[in-house]
Order: C-alpha cells, then structure tokens, then sequence
C-alpha cells in the first residue's frame, strides 16, 4: 500500500487525509479542507493510515454539518453567502440544508445570515469613525439602504437612530 511503502521509505509512521479530486485550480482550498478534516479523524495514534473525506463524509452528522456551516457564516458573514452555495460547498443537499436550519436553529437560512450580521453591525456602530455605508459593506451589504431596512426590521431602529439611543455622548 502506499503509505506502508511511504512509511518504510521515510522510515516513519505515515497518516494521509484525502479530499476530493480537483478538477481545476479554485477547488484546491476545498480540497486541502477535506483533507485537514480527513486528518483530524484518524484515531489512531502511533499508526499509518489513509483516511478519506468521502468516508468521513457519510459518517458525520447532520448536527456535525449543520455546526461546521454555522461555523463557516460565522466566521465569513462579510461575503456573498446563499443556501446554494454552502450546500455546494458542504456537499448536501440545498433543500435538507434549508429544513435542517429550520429544524435544528429554529429560523429559516437567510434569516440567520442576517441576524449575525446586523449583531456584527450594531457592535461595529460602537466606533464613532465608522460611517453607516462602511458598516453596511463590512457585514455583506453594498447596498446601503437594503442594509437600513434590513436593520430596522431586526432591531427596530434605523442605524442611525440605533447609534444616537447606544452610542451617543452625553
């Protein structure tokens, strides 16, 4: 097997985390996760292994997935992030991603999206040098007035008023 030859080559115990085949440059990152998470399951201490994202796959759980895109909005809310792509992304179905966010957050996708960013925004608003426009692009929105309506509807005060009623000196 490959790693038993790698192994005795090098010498050394040899574990290899496999993601998915690229068939062109922008999915090598995809890949290199796979991988990563391939490597973090192997159990085996002190051993060689090949361990395979696709086997790893079928055994996480929806919960597991469902933690891991969670994770992902959180930590990339700024960018363009739609249901279709994070089930591209994660490898599910667009429509069991849906119900699953309703089922297991309670709220539907794109409401979630927006409550972590408008909670991002209303921390933002704490810098008096930051202008309505820039914390409008900083969580995701190039369009500004889409932003104020948005935020309105999630806190009940335009970004403006929001910033006189917290922030305002006195």
């Amino acid at each position: 097997s490959v790693e038993y030859n790698l192994g005795k080559f090098l010498s050394a115990e040899i574990v290899i985390g496999v993601g998915c085949v690229c068939n062109n440059v922008e999915n090598i990152p995809n890949s290199y996760m796979e991988a990563s998470h391939a490597l973090k399951q192997f159990k085996s201490p002190n051993s060689s292994g090949i361990m395979f994202f696709d086997n790893i796959k079928k055994k996480d759980s929806k919960s597991d997935t469902l933690g891991r895109i969670v994770e992902y909005i959180h930590g990339h809310y700024s960018e363009q992030i739609t249901l279709e792509l994070m089930a591209e992304k994660f490898f599910i179905n667009h429509s069991y991603l849906s119900r699953s966010f309703k089922n297991e957050l309670g709220e539907n996708f794109i409401d979630y999206i927006t409550k972590i960013r408008i909670e991002k925004a209303c921390k933002l608003m704490s810098n008096p040098n930051l202008k309505n426009y820039e914390i409008s692009e900083m969580v995701g929105y190039e369009n500004t007035n889409y932003f104020s309506k948005l935020f309105k509807k999630f806190t009940g005060l335009s970004p403006t008023e929001y910033r006189d009623q917290n922030y305002s000196s006195v």
